[in-house]
């Protein structure tokens, strides 16, 4: 049982045929992350296996965490306008409603495998900042928040 394919049409709001702004692409980075934080800590409520609950509340406050390190006044201050309050979207919200679900007709797999669909999307967003030549240490955060999110991704899949 797998996330419905119309909850992530895979377009990027605001981008166009031209090179989305970094400002842009960070603020979507940025909302992915909290969409993560806030799946994962919804997933760990679902699942059953306490083992697998504590890795993904882990991995939750690592997202937070991630998100911090790229808020804070000294990654900021490179220039790139970034609101005071980063909201999550209606599609992080989508996919949590949907994991709930499939929590209540299914297994922990199905939950697990909605949340490394929901890293995918992550990773992707990471990838379109760190592609876009963030200034200062902002490309260097999101590079090695995507590293963490990939390794997640493979323990997850390796049921670690």
């Amino acid at each position: 049982m797998g996330q419905p394919r119309w909850i992530d049409t895979g377009r990027v709001p605001g981008e166009t045929g031209r090179a989305m702004e970094p400002e842009l692409a960070l603020q979507e980075a940025m909302r992915a992350l909290k969409d993560s934080a806030e799946g994962l800590a919804r997933a760990a409520e679902l699942v059953d296996d306490e083992g697998t609950a504590g890795a993904l509340r882990g991995m939750a406050d690592s997202r937070r965490a991630a998100l911090g390190a790229v808020m804070d006044e000294e990654a900021v201050g490179a220039g790139v306008r970034i609101g005071d309050e980063v909201g999550g979207s209606v599609g992080g919200a989508l996919r949590r409603g949907w994991m709930r679900l499939e929590a209540g007709v299914a297994d922990d797999d199905a939950v697990v495998g909605t949340v490394i669909d929901e890293e995918e999307h992550v990773v992707d967003h990471l990838s379109r900042a760190i592609d876009r030549g963030l200034p200062g240490d902002l490309g260097e955060v999101l590079r090695t928040t995507s590293l963490e999110v990939q390794d997640g991704i493979r323990r997850l899949r390796e049921g670690d």
